[in-house]
C-alpha cells in the first residue's frame, strides 16, 4: 500500500496598506502580486510539480523544508503566508519519506497555538491532503487495526507509534484524524482521503484534469470564492472513484493541546474542563490522550506537584476521580486486550494510575494482564522493541513468561521491564552459560538493567567477565557490575585480580572509572 501524503497550502504576499494610491505605478504593483504556492517536499514531488506547471505563472512557489529539521519552525518566525502548499510524504500520524524530514500531527496541532505560524495554518483558502488517512474519522474501512498496524511498522513507525496511530484511527482513543486537522486548519477548505490515497505518481493525471477543469484555467478566480461551504465538484470529479473526503476547518472547534498549553490559563479552569470531558461520552476517551500527556508534564516540570495543590484544585481533583461516568467508559475500554491498538489501552491506564482511580497494586495487575499476551511465546524483535518502550516497570514473574527456552529478545524484554522477582533474576543468570553469545550478551545487558542485590548473580557476572570467551559478553558483565556496584569485598578483590591481567582496554577503562572509588587500582 502507498501511503503518500501531500497537503496544499498556499502562501499569499502581504496586502498593500490601507490609505490612498497616489500613482499608476504603486498601481500596477498591486495588481502583478502574486499568491505563492508554499511546497513541503518530504517524499514525492510529483504534486509540486503539477501544480507549477498550471499554476506557475500566476502563482509565486516557496520550498518549505530544508536546513535542518527545524525547517517548519523557521518557517513560522518568517511569518510566512500562505494560501496554496504543497506538502509531499506518507502519512502515518506523522508526514515523512525520502528526504528524512518528519512533520507529525501533534507539532501542527502544537504549532496552531502559536500565532507566528497563523500564516501557514490560519491563512490558507485550500489545504490539500493528498494522503493516507489525512482526513479519516473513526469509521472502520477495509482494513483492521491490527492490519493498519501492520502497514504502519512497515513503513518504518515503531510497534508502539503504529498502535497509536492505529487506534486514533479505528477506536474511541484519541481524537480523530479530521477533527484534528479541522483545528489546525481552521479557516480552510481541507481536501483530503479517509483511507488509501493514490500514490504521487499515480495522482498525476489526476491532478492535471483537476486543474484543466477549472473555468477559464484561472485559479486565482477561483480560489477567490473560498472559503465556501459548497462542494468543489471540479475536485470531486477529477476523483472520482478514490477515497476522498472534503472537510471545513472550524474556528468554533476547540483545541484541547492549546487549552491545557496555555500558561494563562489558571490550573482550577483547566481542571474544571477536564472534568467536564471526561463526562462528556463523544469527548472523554478522544481526549484522554491529551489530558494523560498534560499531567504527565505538569508533574515532571513542577516537584512535588500535586502536594502543591490548593484547597480549590485539590476539590477540583477530587470531582475528576469521582467521575462515574468516565470510570465506566475507560473500564470498558480497558476489558480485554485489543490487537493493533494495545499502546493506546496502555496510555488510557496510565491515566487511571496518574489520577488515583487505581493504586499501584491494582495498576501493576492490569497492565500485566493486558500485556499477557505479548509474552505466550517468544518475543521477535518488533515486540521487544515495542515493550522496551513503554515507560512502566513490570514485575514479571515465570508464571507470566514463555515456558520455551528464551531467547534474546525476550531475555533483553526482560530486562527492560526492571522486574524484582528473584525467580526470574536467577533464571536469567542461568543464561550467561547459554551456547549463542548473543544470548549471553542480553543475560549480561538483563542484569545490569535490573541491578539485582543477590550476590550470587553478582559472582556469576564476575565469572562471565572472567572466563567467557566473547569479549562483548565480558564486556556486557563489565558495564553490569559497573551498574550494580556490588559492596562484597570478595568482588572487589576479583575484579583487581581482573585488572591485573586484563588486555582489553574498554574493559580496563570501564572498571577503572566504575570502581575507582572502591577498588585501590591504578
Amino acid at each position: 500500500m502507498s501511503v503518500i501524503s501531500t497537503v496544499i497550502l498556499t502562501a499569499v504576499s502581504a496586502t498593500a496598506a490601507s490609505g490612498a494610491i497616489s500613482s499608476e505605478s504603486q498601481i500596477k504593483s498591486i495588481e502583478d502580486k502574486k499568491p505563492t504556492v508554499c511546497t513541503i517536499t518530504i517524499n514525492s514531488s510529483d504534486e509540486k510539480e503539477v501544480f507549477q506547471s498550471f499554476l506557475g505563472e500566476d502563482f509565486n512557489f516557496l520550498e518549505l523544508t530544508g536546513g535542518g529539521g527545524d525547517w517548519f519552525e523557521r518557517s513560522c518566525k518568517k511569518k510566512v503566508q500562505c494560501d496554496v502548499l504543497v506538502v509531499s510524504g506518507h502519512f502515518g500520524g506523522s508526514f515523512f519519506g525520502s528526504s528524512g524530514y518528519r512533520l507529525s500531527l501533534n507539532t501542527l496541532q502544537r504549532k496552531s497555538c502559536d500565532s507566528l505560524c497563523d500564516g501557514i495554518l490560519k491563512r490558507p483558502k485550500e489545504v490539500f491532503l493528498f494522503g493516507c488517512n489525512t482526513t479519516a474519522g473513526k469509521r472502520p474501512d477495509h482494513r483492521t487495526p491490527e492490519e493498519y498496524t501492520a502497514v504502519l511498522v512497515a513503513d518504518g513507525f515503531s510497534r508502539r507509534q503504529a498502535e497509536l496511530i492505529s487506534a486514533f484511527r479505528y477506536s474511541p482513543i484519541g481524537q480523530q484524524t479530521q477533527d484534528k486537522m479541522r483545528q489546525i486548519f481552521p479557516n480552510s477548505r481541507i481536501y483530503g482521503f479517509h483511507s488509501q490515497s493514490p500514490s504521487g505518481k499515480n495522482i498525476r493525471a489526476r491532478l492535471n484534469n483537476y486543474f484543466k477543469s477549472i473555468p477559464n484555467s484561472n485559479y486565482k478566480a477561483h480560489l477567490s470564492q473560498f472559503p465556501t461551504d459548497q462542494e468543489n465538484l471540479f475536485w470531486s470529479q477529477a476523483m472520482k472513484g478514490q477515497w476522498i473526503r472534503s472537510i471545513n476547518g472550524s474556528k468554533d472547534m476547540e483545541n484541547p493541546v492549546c487549552l491545557l498549553e496555555d500558561r494563562s490559563v489558571p490550573l482550577p479552569e483547566k481542571l474544571t474542563w477536564v472534568n467536564d470531558v471526561l463526562s462528556d461520552e463523544q469527548k472523554s476517551l478522544a481526549y484522554i490522550p491529551v489530558i494523560n500527556d498534560y499531567f504527565k508534564d505538569l508533574e515532571e516540570r513542577i516537584e512535588d506537584f500535586w502536594e502543591k495543590l490548593t484547597s480549590t484544585e485539590l476539590s477540583l481533583m477530587e470531582s475528576i476521580q469521582l467521575n462515574k461516568r468516565a470510570k465506566e467508559q475507560i473500564s470498558f475500554i480497558l476489558k480485554e486486550p485489543l490487537p493493533g491498538i494495545l499502546s493506546a489501552q496502555l496510555q488510557v491506564l496510565d491515566f487511571t494510575r496518574r489520577i488515583g482511580w487505581l493504586n499501584q497494586k491494582d495498576f501493576s495487575l492490569k497492565l500485566k494482564y493486558l500485556l499477557s499476551d505479548l509474552f505466550a511465546e517468544n518475543l521477535d524483535y518488533e515486540k521487544k522493541d515495542f515493550f522496551c518502550s513503554l515507560s512502566f516497570q513490570v514485575d514479571l514473574s515465570l508464571e507470566d513468561l514463555p515456558k520455551a527456552q528464551w531467547n534474546k529478545y525476550t531475555i533483553q524484554a526482560i530486562g527492560c521491564s526492571r522486574t524484582s522477582d528473584i525467580q526470574v533474576l536467577r533464571e536469567i543468570t542461568q543464561y550467561l552459560k547459554d551456547s549463542d553469545e548473543y544470548v549471553r550478551w542480553e543475560a549480561a545487558g538483563a542484569l545490569g538493567n535490573i541491578k539485582p542485590s543477590d550476590p550470587e548473580i553478582h559472582r556469576a557476572l564476575v565469572e562471565a567477565l572472567k572466563t567467557d570467551t566473547d569479549r562483548y559478553v565480558r564486556r556486557a558483565a563489565a558495564w553490569a557490575l559497573g551498574n550494580i556496584k556490588p559492596s562484597d569485598p570478595e568482588i572487589h578483590r576479583a575484579l583487581v585480580g581482573i585488572l591485573e591481567t586484563e588486555t582489553d582496554e574498554d574493559i580496563r577503562l570501564f572498571l577503572r572509572q566504575t570502581f575507582s572509588d572502591l577498588l585501590d587500582i591504578n
